[in-house]
């Protein structure tokens, strides 16, 4: 049981730091925006506008009842713009911000490439042409210069002409980077530093053993897809969900085995077609890149634990087998998280008078279960390839904590 938490937490704006009183950050693999609201007090709102950079900072020691602390030292969890701030009759301010890739949903392109050129060139002109120049690695690269990884670590990088916007408009920067991302093979996504990355299967990933568990929530654990289609010009492609992969030619169909699923039933077949994938290889990787998204967007719940600054996107937890004193949470027995390795799919971190300093985390499958869901039986081995660049070269971190849930309701936070 938490007995005490310390917590230093602080905004800075453009140059100025500001203490605050609530925050709330809402980070989500795939497409989503990264969201932050926050509550300070500052002698005039005007100094806050909107367009203004705000980073987001927080250092915290928590206690339990054997005496054990966890201390995570000041880490960034969050850098956007600001959306809007507004006032309460008590002076406090409210502001609201949004990460880069709110940017780029207002950036527009119209382009129409004749000549054939490489995906990865011509994303990364597209990158150099909205924020100046891209950094050469993530360790040099500052918090707004976006990184795209070494063409050479991506599954695929077609050649072909491209064509992005109509005749009269252009078509958002986000929809094409994604256009562009998916013909690679890769990923892309805003870290906590604010740093738009496009990378392979996302590498460097840290494991952590869960700590102090405050609240559980089992999620549906379903697919919107069980069997996945890809079709291009000359080419089909055809995954079963975490079965086989089958490979063929024109009007040869194969189908597939699948693993898992039954107890929930059948999800539907996911066609998807692009008459500009004229290779089979590619054909095959887009396939089954889109199968291991299936598996990957699967919800298998949340688990709410003491605020954890470090924890980033595409990290793997490992929750462990919990016991619970059913007198202590009224006699109800909360939903069921299984224990074992999962995905960080989602973060939302918390920071408030009531709660102190929490971090839910939302599950989805493991890099290692995905592998072994997502096989490949055709001969060609685009499994082991599609996740060749997932190396987890960072030191594994295990955070000590008590295991079990017990006394989850009466956690006692000293925020300060």
């Amino acid at each position: 049981m938490i007995t005490t938490q310390a917590i230093n937490a602080f905004a800075t704006f453009g140059i100025k730091n500001v203490p605050v009183t609530y925050i709330q950050v809402e980070r989500v693999a795939g497409r989503t925006t990264g969201f932050a609201t926050i509550k300070c007090i500052v002698e005039d709102v005007s100094d806050i506008t909107p367009g203004t950079n705000v980073s987001l900072y927080v250092e915290s020691e928590t206690e339990d009842d054997a005496g054990e602390t966890t201390d995570f030292s000041k880490k960034q969890i969050f850098r956007g713009t600001v959306y809007r701030a507004s006032q309460d009759e008590e002076g406090l301010i409210k502001v609201e911000a949004y990460d880069i890739r709110d940017r780029l949903r207002s950036s527009s392109v119209k382009l129409e490439v004749e000549t054939p050129r490489y995906a990865h060139a011509v994303t990364k002109d597209l990158l150099e042409d909205e924020f100046g120049l891209v950094a050469p690695s993530l360790d040099a690269a500052k918090p707004l210069i976006p990184y795209i990884a070494p063409k050479e670590d991506f599954p695929n990088n077609p050649q072909r002409p491209w064509r992005f916007g109509g005749a009269k408009r252009g078509q958002p920067l986000e929809e094409v980077l994604m256009e562009l991302v998916k013909s690679l093979g890769g990923y892309m996504m805003v870290d906590k530093q604010g740093r738009l990355r496009i990378t392979p299967y996302p590498k460097n990933h840290r494991d952590w053993d869960i700590p102090l568990i405050t609240e559980i929530d089992a999620g549906e654990n379903t697919r919107n897809a069980d069997q996945v289609i890809f079709e291009g010009s000359g080419t089909a492609s055809e995954l079963g969900q975490g079965a086989s992969y089958v490979n063929s030619q024109t009007n040869v169909t194969s189908i597939s085995s699948i693993q898992g699923g039954e107890d929930e039933g059948p999800a539907p077949t996911k066609t998807l077609a692009d008459d500009n994938v004229t290779t089979q290889s590619e054909a095959d990787n887009r396939a089954f890149k889109e199968s291991v998204d299936q598996e990957q967007n699967r919800d298998l719940g949340t688990v709410t634990i003491i605020g954890n600054s470090e924890m980033e996107l595409y990290d793997q937890v490992v929750v462990p087998q919990l016991e619970y004193d059913i007198a202590s949470i009224g006699g109800k027995v909360p939903n069921f998280v299984q224990e074992g390795k999962y995905r960080v799919s989602g973060l939302t971190h918390t920071i408030n008078q009531q709660d102190g300093f929490v971090t839910k985390i939302q599950l989805t499958p493991s890099m290692e279960d995905t592998y072994e869901m997502c096989t490949v039986e055709s001969g060609t081995d685009v499994a082991t390839e599609f996740f060749k660049p997932f190396e987890n070269t960072a030191t594994d971190s295990a955070v000590s904590g008590q295991d079990d849930a017990t006394g989850i309701l009466s956690d006692i936070f000293s925020f300060i």
